[in-house]
Formats: structure tokens, sequence, C-alpha cells
């Protein structure tokens, strides 16, 4: 007689849309500069022991500063497509605000039932990984847990998304006078 295994549950999907940022810079030497590489989620998920599937799809490789409506466009077509309700976005911390604007004015979240997370970082993830690599945990987290919408989820902090203010001087995102945070 053999004992029967219960059936394999499968893994919830989330996916990853990756636009570049800080959080995945490295150094060129070519260069001697800081440039965008690969996306560091594809470096770090082999050891986070994670119990969900990720999906990680790179829209595209730049600095948020550099980012325009088009790339924003391309995102937004992205969620659209996307067939999982918990998504994270990485992006640049300069922008990254820009971007989730652009998104909630064009999604109906209520019609699509997608919990969209942005996260970053202010520190490159191949200088110290700690930062990106907490931020990008935490929003995961925060994409498994929220309701749909649009959230930003970074220093251990998640709000959403018209509810934050990036603190150039304190490098850190705050809420935007509501303190409720989730």
């Amino acid at each position: 007689m053999t004992a029967s295994q219960p059936p394999c549950e499968q893994q919830p999907t989330i996916d990853v849309l990756t636009l570049g940022g800080t959080i995945d810079k490295i150094y060129s030497p070519k260069s001697a500069c800081l440039e965008v590489g690969a996306p560091f989620i594809g470096e770090i998920s082999s050891f986070l022991r994670l119990q969900v599937s990720l999906q990680i799809k790179e829209i595209t490789r730049k600095d948020s500063l550099d980012l325009d409506d088009g790339d924003r466009q391309l995102l937004l077509e992205a969620v659209e497509r996307s067939g999982s309700a918990r998504i994270v976005v990485t992006h640049g911390t300069d922008t990254l605000l820009d971007s989730a604007a652009f998104l909630a004015s064009r999604l109906d979240f209520a019609l699509l039932r997608k919990a969209v997370v942005f996260t970053g970082s202010f520190v490159p993830g191949c200088i110290d990984a700690r930062e990106a690599a907490f931020n990008l945990g935490f929003a995961l987290a925060v994409a498994q847990t929220q309701p749909p919408g649009i959230y930003v989820a970074i220093g251990g902090h998640a709000y959403l998304a018209n509810e934050v203010v990036k603190d150039t001087e304190l490098q850190r995102f705050i809420g935007a006078g509501i303190e409720e945070e989730f």
C-alpha cells in the first residue's frame, strides 16, 4: 500500500515588469560609469525561496529620467496583456510616480482586477543588494495582499500611488498628507 500524495498546489504567478532604473544599474568598465543592466530581480530570484512563480518581462532598460510616454505606453500594454492579477514593476525612483500616474489615468482597475506595485531602489543592486532585495521582496508581498489598484512599495512602506510623494532630500517616499499606509 502506498501513501497518496496530496495534489500539487499551483503556485500563484506574479508578473515582474522591468523598466530599468537605479535598481538595475551596473558598473561599465568601458564607459567608467553606471549604466542600466539586466534586471536585478533575475539575478536574485533564484535565492529568494519564493512560494510564487515569477514571470520577468523586460519592458525597457533605461534610467527613469530617460523614460517617455512611449515607454509608459509599453508598460500600460504589458499590464493590460498580463494574465496575472499580481504585477510588480521595477522602476527608477526619479519618475516612478509619473509612470504610476500614467497608468492610473488610463486603467480601470475595478474592471481590470489587478494589483500593480511599483518599486525600485536608491542604491544600485550591484553596489549594495540589501535595499534592492528588500524592496523587491516587500513589493512581491504587497502585490499578493492588496486589492486591485496601483501601489508604491519601498523602504518598508506601501502606499496607494496617488497618496505618496518622493522626498528628494531624505531620499525616501512618504505619505502625501494622508496618514493611511497598508
